[in-house]
């Protein structure tokens, strides 16, 4: 087996994280057999995201980072002061070849313009292709919010 490919544990990292190889069971190739909870914590393996975003619930709702849920509080500011018509989450657009972008939020400002808000900690290559298709498609200017504040 390659190292890396995910099915293995690195050694190195267990033994950098002294956990004593002998107490972990070895399971065969195939076998169903899996970790305790026990072996599992003392590995030192986290799951999580990638990009070490922290979910926040907000009004009933989840949000994917602080950064999202901070901008939708602003938003929801920007409209109890009447700047702002609505503003919906989690928009999906059509793509060719069968893709999708889900934007983060529509807004509908009172002045008769739309704008979509993407909330990023971190800009991919594919989210970067993504908002291009999607500005050239449809014709809605995609603002790019980066820890608060736009570019």
């Amino acid at each position: 087996m390659r190292r890396g490919s995910g099915l293995l544990p690195n050694i190195a990292i267990l033994q950098s994280r002294n956990v004593d190889l002998a107490e972990l069971r070895p399971t065969p190739l195939g076998s169903s057999t899996r970790m305790t909870v026990e072996e599992y914590r003392r590995s030192g393996f986290k799951s999580g995201n990638k990009y070490n975003a922290k979910r926040m619930f907000i009004d009933e709702q989840w949000f994917d980072s602080k950064a999202e849920g901070a901008h939708y509080l602003h938003l929801k500011n920007l409209w109890s002061l009447g700047q702002l018509k609505w503003f919906v989450r989690q928009v999906p657009f059509r793509l060719q070849g069968g893709f999708k972008y889900v934007a983060d939020f529509l807004v509908y400002w009172t002045d008769g313009r739309i704008e979509v808000d993407e909330v990023k900690g971190c800009m991919t290559d594919l989210a970067r292709l993504k908002i291009r298709q999607t500005e050239a498609i449809y014709g809605i200017k995609v603002n790019i919010i980066k820890r608060g504040r736009k570019s």
